[in-house]
């Protein structure tokens, strides 16, 4: 996914959200202040702050609302 596209979602509002992984996981981000995103890079910190850094060519799609990740974080 092109990283504007996410950088777009984060400026629309503050309404949390997912990040859909290639592999079937899913990323919450409840809030903006979670997430970095570079132009090669996403970093995403998650429960007992454990930071998962994906590729942005992975993130097939952004679903709306909270939801638990599916499996470990890379």
């Amino acid at each position: 996914m092109n990283t504007n596209v996410i950088r777009e979602r984060l400026a629309e509002e503050t309404k949390s959200f997912c990040l859909r992984l290639s592999d079937g996981r899913t990323l919450p981000v409840p809030h903006p202040d979670v997430i970095a995103v570079g132009q090669n890079v996403i970093l995403v910190i998650g429960e007992n702050d454990k930071v998962s850094r994906v590729d942005p060519h992975h993130v097939v799609s952004i679903e709306e609302g909270p939801q638990q990740s599916n499996g470990p974080s890379n």
